[in-house]
């Protein structure tokens, strides 16, 4: 295929600009600090994902199989499922990669060969987003699990405490909850 050839020459380039093209989805100054803070301690995101994107353009070059291109997506679409992002603008990064290979590939004039090769390798690209979007769907349900349980173990914690609380009101004023009961309440006894 001449447009592996074409990819594995210009990998660089095309990951470079492909990179450039998912940090534009976000806000200008969040963009800029993904492109320029290159310390992976101070920028998780920004180099997490510039080498996924990077495992992912040589998986695809090299044809891997679909249990590489799911761990290599995991890495990125799990940040972008914590980032609240909707499906399409947590995906659309697997199909900017179109766009950053035809911006390099159109300024060499390919023959047909590599037009009908560019073709065949676009609808990889096409079944990686799909794989893209069942990791995103499965990453949305661990969030959510991890929300719904984070929801539950705060609701335990507040009720152990509301109970301590009147377990210790109880101590401190020698009243039972039943001795503490309306009728004494309005008598102004219980207080």
């Amino acid at each position: 295929m001449a447009l592996v050839q074409f990819l594995s020459d210009n990998k660089k380039i095309i990951l470079k600009k492909w990179f450039e093209k998912i940090a534009g989805c976000y806000p200008e100054e969040t963009a800029k600090f993904l492109l320029n803070v290159k310390n992976p301690f101070a920028n998780p995101v920004g180099q997490t994902t510039y080498r996924a994107v990077g495992d992912l353009l040589n998986a695809l070059i090299e044809d891997a199989d679909v249990e590489e291109f799911m761990r290599i997506l995991d890495d990125v679409v799990r940040i972008r499922a914590v980032q609240q992002l909707k499906a399409s603008q947590a995906t659309v990064f697997v199909f900017l990669l179109k766009t950053a290979i035809r911006e390099q590939l159109f300024k060499s004039k390919p023959d047909q060969t590599v037009l009908r090769d560019l073709l065949e390798f676009e609808s990889k690209i096409d079944t990686v987003a799909l794989f893209c979007f069942d990791v995103y769907c499965q990453c949305r349900d661990e969030v959510a699990q991890l929300k719904q349980g984070h929801a539950i173990q705060e609701s335990q914690q507040m009720l152990e405490k509301a109970e301590k609380l009147s377990a210790e009101r109880r101590k401190r004023f020698g009243k039972s909850p039943e001795t503490t009961s309306s009728s004494n309440l309005n008598r102004g006894e219980g207080k």
